[in-house]
């Protein structure tokens, strides 16, 4: 009768210890404890309270966090955790989940259980209708879809996504980003929402048209010296385009210092562009145009890159300008509009033409010669902007800015051939042209003057 007692007593032990549950551990003193073994939510979610007791520290995960979710979700000690559950967009079905509690090397489980819903679907989409100026840029719409995800088709090339932020249950901001429309006519768009389940909101989008777009002269940058032979062969083709072409500009930039006609403000302009050797043209600061014995392959270049140019590069920039002598110095007045609100820089170059300087020059065949009698034209003469590269200055759209300069020219320069030479440049956009080297700025002539002294 001892023996069993024994075994009784021992056996009531063994099924105490069994009757410890999931959510509590003891050793002795409590190592860890949470409140609740199960949590239950209804379909609208919502925020619980899970209390932890510890002795350790510990760490609570959920098996699903695309809709449930714990904060905080470690600690050291006692704590207050809260549970948020999303709602629950399912018409057919409830959910589970678990969250993990560990702590040392052991973790015990907590089961959480959601309601199926029984409201009908929420789909939705705010606003259905989007306007835009012709400028484009962002807008965004505020999807719901509690019951399925969607996915978002857009059937025009000119719209894209550029952000997504939110949850899709209680409402995700979507941005999209519309290019510029460069046409006198508006134009519309559509994108549309579908569910998985084959449901489909479209979004109608309407943009103005009638951007102003000005009338282009293209602005080509001869780099040159007059000690090079091959350089009067770029100097042929690109007075050849001249002729062909009212809307080309050339400016002759004499780069070697030491030489005659070196135009020192213009130095910076051989790095920026990157010029290695001499001749070498340069289009609108946007593309290399190389040199060639045969003037007209040069000059048909030339022409080629400026009708590329004119297809990708819509002109946003309006010119006018002036310039006279007055008490023996040169005022020059000009005044830029821009289509667009944009940061600008702007460059002003006096300019001499027909000036006789001898130049070498080696000719097809036979001996180098030096040219006594060539004529250099749109020589950079005076720089009068602070930088050759441009002066920066802010243009909002439609309203003209203004610009004023005074140069006194040398008295060995022939007054009655001065011109002057003004350009604005303007950076690159996602509705412009690329680059056509890494080595060139990030801006390009949009447009350019050439107007005489009077």
């Amino acid at each position: 009768m001892r023996h069993f007692k024994i075994l009784a007593f021992g056996a009531l032990l063994a099924a105490f210890s069994a009757c410890q549950t999931d959510a509590e551990t003891d050793n002795s003193a409590v190592a860890f404890k949470v409140s609740e073994q199960s949590i239950e939510f209804e379909y609208t979610g919502g925020e619980k309270v899970l209390s932890v007791t510890s002795a350790t520290e510990w760490s609570i995960r959920s098996t699903d966090e695309s809709w449930l979710t714990v904060s905080p979700s470690s600690g050291s000690g006692n704590a207050q955790v809260a549970v948020i559950a999303l709602r629950n967009g399912s018409k057919e079905e409830a959910r589970t989940a678990k969250l993990v509690c560990s702590y040392d090397d052991l973790s015990v489980n907590v089961t959480v259980s959601q309601a199926v819903n029984p409201e009908d679907a929420v789909f939705s989409i705010t606003p259905s209708e989007i306007s835009l100026e012709p400028m484009g840029g962002k807008f965004s719409i505020e999807v719901v879809s509690d019951a399925v995800p969607y996915d978002i088709t857009i059937v025009d090339d000119w719209i894209s996504v550029a952000s997504r932020e939110g949850d899709r249950h209680t409402g995700e901001t979507i941005v999209f980003e519309a290019q510029p429309n460069m046409a006198a006519e508006g134009r519309n768009g559509i994108l549309s929402v579908c569910t998985e389940n084959g449901s489909c909101i479209p979004v109608m989008v309407s943009q103005e048209g009638g951007i102003t777009l000005y009338t282009r002269n293209h602005a080509g940058y001869r780099f040159t010296a007059t000690w090079c032979g091959y350089c009067p062969y770029m100097d042929e083709a690109f007075h050849m385009v001249a002729e062909q072409r009212s809307d080309f500009n050339f400016v002759t930039l004499h780069s070697s210092n030491g030489y005659p006609l070196y135009f020192a403000a213009g130095a910076p302009l051989v790095n920026l562009y990157n010029i290695s050797g001499f001749p070498t043209g340069v289009l609108n600061g946007w593309k290399e145009i190389s040199n060639y014995t045969n003037t007209s392959t040069t000059a048909n270049n030339v022409i080629k890159a400026m009708d590329s140019f004119d297809g990708s590069f819509p002109c946003l920039t309006g010119i006018t300008a002036g310039a006279r002598t007055e008490n023996g110095n040169v005022v020059v007045e000009a005044e830029v509009t821009s289509s667009v609100d944009a940061q600008l820089k702007v460059v002003a170059i006096l300019l001499e033409s027909g000036i006789v300087a001898t130049q070498t020059y080696y000719p097809p065949a036979g001996n180098p010669q030096n040219l006594s009698d060539f004529e250099h034209d749109n020589v950079a003469r005076a720089l009068l902007t602070g930088s050759v590269s441009g002066d920066s200055f802010e243009a909002n759209a439609g309203e003209p800015v203004s610009f004023a300069w005074t140069t006194s020219p040398d008295a060995g320069w022939n007054t009655a051939n001065l011109s002057v030479y003004v350009a604005v440049f303007r950076s690159y956009e996602s509705y412009t042209g690329a680059k056509t080297s890494s080595k060139y700025p990030d801006n390009y002539i949009d447009n350019s003057r050439i107007v005489p002294v009077e």
